[in-house]
């Protein structure tokens, strides 16, 4: 006969894998989504150029200052139309007209979904900084 002792650990085994497998359920799509973003982000920076990730910086040495990059109105203006153009709406109703730190304010309190909206639609328009910052986490 099995031990009492066993059988519950072995449930309690069963149910950790039971919400790990929810959790990965769970957080596909919004997965699947960022990278979909991502690579509609690619695809959009002129040229067929790529985005790279940010080198370290060492401490004891300064980092060159880089070139400004154009916004995203002048690169959508320079960039020649060859293909299928992703037009990204607005995030909610009225947000155009909102300012950064009010959009800001309202991201801490928004699911995960609402904050990869907002940075697609910011990353393909104006490009805001505390915005895109404030998606991060």
């Amino acid at each position: 006969m099995t031990h009492p002792f066993e059988l519950s650990r072995q449930a309690t085994n069963l149910w950790l894998q039971a919400a790990s497998l929810t959790w990965r359920a769970a957080t596909l799509p919004l997965d699947v989504s960022l990278r979909v973003a991502g690579a509609v982000y690619e695809r959009m920076l002129p040229g067929g150029e790529r985005a790279e990730a940010p080198e370290p910086v060492q401490a004891a040495v300064a980092e060159p200052a880089r070139a400004a990059r154009p916004s995203p109105k002048q690169r959508r203006r320079a960039a020649p139309t060859t293909g299928a153009e992703v037009r990204v709406a607005a995030p909610w109703e009225g947000y155009e007209q909102m300012s950064a730190a009010d959009v800001v304010q309202r991201l801490a309190d928004a699911d995960e979904t609402t904050r990869a909206a907002v940075r697609l639609y910011e990353a393909a328009n104006q490009e805001r900084e505390a915005i895109l910052h404030a998606t991060e986490g």
